[in-house]
């Protein structure tokens, strides 16, 4: 595939690819694939031509679900960059539009949930991969993990925290390190992006302490530190 076709993206070409060949060859369609925070949907294309392309899928309709704000406004983390060519003057600041157009060979295969996800209503049973790149605050990674995290199948999963590598998003941080009994990290991060398996039933004690950040200080700081002994330090050259 001539990548260069592809919707522009801030995640990287060896992401976008890693999500592509993933999709392609492991997703199995037990479970729906959740992308949190879309921005242009560069790697929702990948997402969605990797299931294009999936040979033991077919159910595929519906199958990938795409949520964001869909605008460019303070406190949206979104750029204009996500804005098409041909953005429409009467689409103001929303780039709802502009990544259908960008998906436009995958009709059927993605829905679109726009809106706030600690509140925007979706019917999910179960998530097979989840794509987070929205937890830019304490308060939306709590909506993650309260109203997605939750809904991830045990027996074949995927999650990847695209926003891994910024130093500034502790809670994406010290919370991987709380689940660390109950995970299995898929490798060293793909560039900024951490890959991880749930392997085992999180206790609704430890969800607990995610979801309302009851961690001490110190407590933070000593998970920060046992994370590191699993993953580099200094992530930007990989």
């Amino acid at each position: 595939f001539d990548w260069k076709k592809a919707p522009a993206s801030q995640a990287s070409l060896f992401e976008r690819r890693f999500l592509h060949s993933y999709i392609r060859d492991e997703y199995l369609g037990r479970g729906e694939i959740v992308e949190l925070g879309v921005g242009g949907g560069g790697t929702a294309y990948a997402l969605c031509l990797g299931l294009q392309e999936s040979p033991s899928v077919f159910n595929k309709k519906g199958r990938v679900h795409l949520f964001d704000w869909y605008e460019f406004a303070p406190g949206r983390y979104a750029s204009k960059i996500f804005f098409r060519e041909d953005h429409k003057e009467e689409d103001k600041n929303s780039f709802e539009m502009d990544v259908v157009k960008n998906l436009k060979d995958f009709d059927g295969l993605f829905h679109i949930h726009n809106g706030d996800i600690a509140k925007v209503d979706f019917d999910i049973d179960g998530i097979e991969v989840l794509h987070i790149d929205v937890a830019k605050t304490p308060e939306t990674f709590s909506a993650v993990m309260s109203r997605f995290f939750t809904k991830v199948n045990l027996d074949k999963n995927i999650i990847l925290h695209q926003d891994y590598a910024s130093p500034s998003l502790s809670w994406i941080h010290y919370s991987t390190a709380a689940l660390l009994p109950y995970i299995e990290l898929i490798g060293p991060p793909i560039r900024s992006t951490l890959p991880f398996r749930l392997k085992r039933v999180v206790p609704d004690t430890v969800m607990d302490t995610i979801i309302y950040d009851k961690f001490t200080s110190e407590e933070k700081v000593d998970l920060i530190q046992e994370l590191k002994k699993y993953t580099p330090v200094d992530m930007s050259g990989t």
